[in-house]
């Protein structure tokens, strides 16, 4: 048996991606990953997403401002909008998911400026 049988004879792998093709994915998946990075959301309704000036009153602001401050999530967001009106910025440890760590984190965010009962100033839009 020559150098050329042993070759013929030796096992090859069912199947084989080309390096083109691997190179070619690579590039795809890059490409889609960078493109779902870009927040196309902010086009459509920029009121409601719009970054808010800081700080946030926690009495008139929106879901999708209120998730700006960090650590809030979109259910941290419905649960201090389900907690309303606010009377202090302390009345935050009250709410689920809001402990004595998280208040010293975001107090510098939030502002509570009193929701005005007759109907001249802004109210809670959610009750």
């Amino acid at each position: 048996m020559g150098v050329y049988a042993r070759d013929y004879m030796r096992r090859k792998p069912a199947w084989r991606i080309p390096r083109e093709w691997l190179i070619g994915l690579a590039l795809v998946s890059t490409l889609l990953f960078a493109i779902n990075r870009i927040p196309f959301g902010n086009i459509i309704d920029s009121e409601q997403n719009a970054v808010p000036t800081w700080p946030i009153n926690l009495n008139t602001a929106t879901p999708a401002q209120l998730q700006h401050i960090p650590r809030i999530g979109p259910v941290t967001a419905a649960a201090i909008i389900h907690a309303r009106p606010f009377s202090t910025v302390d009345e935050l440890v009250q709410v689920n998911g809001i402990g004595l760590y998280t208040l010293e984190q975001i107090k510098s965010y939030v502002t509570v400026a009193p929701v005005a009962t007759d109907g001249t100033g802004p109210s809670n839009p959610n009750p």
